[in-house]
């Protein structure tokens, strides 16, 4: 159910800010949204994997999405 209301209010591609209930904040674009996790990864490349029963809150950062293609070249 997260999932599905994370996948309405934010597109791939998006700069987020993920706040996870135990407080850790991890911030990058939206690149992945499954049925029990989502993928960030942030502007060094790194991809970070984060089951949706760890999120708290997110939010949006920017209105504008990044084209996939254009983030990994």
């Amino acid at each position: 159910m997260l999932a599905r209301l994370i996948q309405q209010d934010v597109p791939i591609g998006s700069q987020v800010t993920v706040t996870l209930k135990i407080g850790r904040e991890i911030s990058g674009a939206l690149m992945e949204i499954g049925h029990d996790h989502i993928k960030i990864e942030n502007r060094d490349g790194h991809q970070t994997t984060i089951l949706i029963e760890m999120i708290g809150l997110w939010e949006i950062l920017k209105n504008e999405i990044i084209d996939s293609d254009l983030a990994k070249a």
